[in-house]
């Protein structure tokens, strides 16, 4: 009597729960509701229960479930309506959406996973029990590719409770993930095509992708390759991670597992490559050791000898074909990864844009560096292009991904250039004042062309700097003199124009060359940020170098006819040359010159490298700046002779909106104690003025022999291009 009282009541409460699920469909389904009545069902002990009694509760619950599921895909059926009617009009009302529509995701892979296994146990209850041929179980159940939680559809949520039947075989066939079909055409994609797809894929650094490569693949590593072999009943880590292959969420590995496998394979790299022979030996001892002493001491060697043949392999870049591995693999690289993969891949945001750049999702990574994402499908299409990009390495690597109805997940690996740049290249137009000391200014426009190329040999490469040893090499063209009487404000805003303007025979008045080697002493690799404007220190950081250089060079002299100045003669002028005081007037011109004017130097040179805030390397010109002492004939009087000291600077604005800006800075100044006197100072003559003429004496200039100095700021050549074409079309 109690077993039948106690039977009828949870078959009552099983009642209670599931009927209102019957109104409720007539209201449209509530997701949240029907989630209360599976945790209230949930909560039942069915331990003691009799089997009848746990059969029905089982029936329930997964009728709730079928339901639940069907609930969560109009919501985002909903949510995807809502995603399209705002457009891009609230960023704050489509992050909402995006975040939401993750979230149901993710509840219905695992729901999906219930329902199929509810499915498979009632399937085999009624199989146990001989149910007759046409046993079915009536459930509110959305069709089957309503039930794929990877495609849902936008009309399952309008069926009926009455008459639509599901057989428990459809639904565990239902909840599984739909296989691949063979292409259609747009034509004849089914009502219930899937609206939605999937893209994934991970953040993948260059220089690890390299060293797994390199561990992988070269002979006498077979030791930590075997690492990323799977193992009955387990996946290596190292090879796999909760996102699978094909987008699905795997329950066997969680986040984070992936990323710690790697972690601990850098760690014992690190150790093995760097750490003393006798503890990187550990990793290679046999299991058990002997416990003969001979024996133990045979294999303590044969472990050295091997920790010994690893690191060489390293060394040599894994002994493969000259240049395969120009540097091989330092350790440097190696610590450097271990820093990127523990901190910074996980949560950068990931940009799902379309052909027309708009921004369509942008989810965050997960410990793994993974990214998935829900994205929508083409009504009239069967295929849907999608662009990929990340925060991480500032949207520089982007890459197109496909979605068709057919395959509606996609995966997509963003790999990231974190190694350091070989060759560093600058190419700037500019404009700039020079002038030396107590002497009259020259403004002109001019063009630099930079190029710092490594050693043609096999060196070790930093992992933020690159190779030790560069040749180096500055060109620099002067214009003619400009008269510089243009507004500050009216000269900015019309620079290309003005500069396009100069003739092409007056570009390259001056030619200034410096060529020399450059040895890096020491590095600072902390990531340092800027503050040099307020509000704009988060977009950049700095790594810092010193090296030695040394250089050689020339600057051509000017055309003596190019340079005369003609001044009436004051005979009792203090200081007018004797040849001078019988003339009217007369004309100063400078030496003819067979020979440029020689310089060279050596000294020291700071760098400053620049990374965006995920420590990866920003594609822009580091700044500089060289002390150095020497010769240079130009400031010198014409001859080698005493020694100057001289200051160059260069620095690109390290902030993205104003990247284009460059500015620059050169100081020569000689040391000792500086000379005063009373100037010559003479009234220009009269405009027409004939040189050479009878009344007007020529005067040798003397070569310039003071401090000197140059200071300019200019755009890189892309931009000047780019803004030279615009000025083109516009006209």
């Amino acid at each position: 009597m109690k077993t039948a009282r106690a039977i009828t009541l949870i078959v009552a409460a099983l009642l209670f729960a599931a009927t209102p699920l019957v109104a409720q469909q007539s209201q449209g389904r509530d997701a949240d509701l029907l989630k209360q009545k599976i945790e209230q069902l949930e909560r039942i002990d069915l331990t003691s229960k009799s089997p009848t009694v746990q059969d029905i509760y089982k029936r329930s619950l997964f009728r709730l479930y079928v339901e639940y599921q069907a609930a969560m895909q109009q919501d985002i059926a909903d949510l995807n309506t809502i995603r399209t009617t705002i457009g891009g009009t609230s960023a704050e009302t489509l992050r909402e959406v995006n975040e939401q529509i993750q979230k149901l995701v993710q509840e219905m892979s695992i729901n999906a996973e219930k329902i199929q296994t509810l499915g498979g146990e009632l399937q085999t209850s009624t199989s146990s029990s001989s149910p007759a041929p046409n046993t079915t179980i009536t459930a509110t159940a959305p069709r089957p590719s309503d039930l794929s939680f990877i495609a849902p559809a936008s009309g399952g949520s309008s069926a009926s409770a009455e008459g639509q039947q599901v057989s428990l075989a459809t639904i565990s066939r239902a909840v599984r993930p739909p296989l691949a079909a063979p292409p259609v055409t747009a034509s004849s994609l089914p009502e219930d095509a899937p609206t939605t797809g999937i893209v994934c894929g991970q953040l993948r650094p260059a220089s690890l992708d390299q060293t797994l490569a390199l561990i992988r693949t070269t002979p006498g590593l077979e030791d930590l390759a075997a690492r990323f072999q799977d193992l009955p009943n387990h996946k290596s880590r190292l090879a796999h991670s909760h996102t699978g292959e094909n987008c699905e969420l795997d329950p066997d590995i969680n986040p984070g597992e992936q990323k710690a496998a790697v972690l601990q394979l850098l760690q014992d790299l690190v150790v093995i490559l760097s750490g003393p022979e006798t503890e990187a030996a550990r990793y290679y001892y046999s299991s058990p050791m002997p416990q003969d002493a001979q024996a133990r001491k045979q294999a303590q060697d044969a472990a050295v000898a091997k920790v010994r043949q690893v690191r060489r392999i390293f060394q040599q870049g894994g002994g493969r074909t000259r240049g395969q591995f120009p540097s091989g693999l330092s350790i440097d690289t190696i610590r450097k990864q271990v820093t990127l993969v523990s901190e910074y891949y996980s949560n950068a945001s990931v940009h799902i844009t379309d052909d027309n750049d708009n921004v369509i999702e942008t989810p965050p990574t997960d410990l793994d560096g993974n990214y998935r994402v829900i994205v929508p499908l083409n009504s009239d299409t069967t295929k849907k292009n999608y662009w990929v990009s990340t925060e991480a390495d500032g949207f520089v690597t982007k890459r197109k991904v496909v979605v068709d109805a057919n395959n509606s997940t996609a995966r997509m690996n963003l790999p990231l250039e974190d190694r350091p740049p070989s060759l560093l290249a600058r190419a700037v137009i500019g404009y700039e004042q020079a002038g030396a000391s107590a002497a009259q200014r020259q403004q002109n426009y001019f063009s630099d062309f930079y190029v710092s190329n490594p050693f043609p040999f096999r060196q070790r490469i930093d992992p933020d700097f690159g190779p030790r040893l560069r040749l180096w090499g500055d060109i620099r063209f002067a214009s003619i003199p400009q008269e510089g009487d243009t507004a500050v404000g009216t000269f900015a805003t019309n620079f290309v124009q003005q500069a396009a303007g100069v003739k092409v025979r007056d570009v390259a008045r001056v030619f200034d060359f410096l060529a020399g080697v450059e040895v890096r002493l020491a590095g600072d690799n902390s990531l340092l940020p800027s503050y040099l404007v307020p509000g704009l220190a988060r977009q950049t950081r700095q790594k810092f170098s010193l090296s030695f250089i040394a250089s050689f060079g020339t600057i051509t002299p000017t055309n003596p006819q190019e340079g005369i100045s003609i001044f009436k003669v004051f005979p009792d002028a203090p200081g007018l040359p004797p040849e001078a005081k019988n003339s009217e007037f007369v004309a100063f011109v400078s030496s003819d010159r067979n020979r440029f004017f020689r310089q060279y130097y050596a000294g020291l040179r700071i760098q400053a490298f620049f990374f965006n805030p995920y420590n990866m390397p920003m594609k822009r010109f580091p700044a500089m700046f060289d002390v150095t002492y020497g010769q240079n004939e130009f400031v010198s009087g014409g001859n080698l002779h005493g020694g100057v000291f001289r200051l160059d600077g260069y620095f690109p604005l390290p902030y993205e909106d104003l990247k284009f800006i460059n500015l620059f800075g050169t100081a020569l100044l000689h040391p000792g104690r500086a000379r005063t006197g009373l100037p010559l100072i003479l009234q220009p003559a009269p405009a027409g003025t004939v040189v050479p003429a009878s009344n007007v004496a020529l005067v040798l200039s003397p070569q310039l022999n003071r401090d000197y100095y140059r200071a300019g700021v200019g755009i890189d050549f892309i931009s000047f291009v780019e803004a030279l074409l615009r000025l083109g079309s516009n006209r």
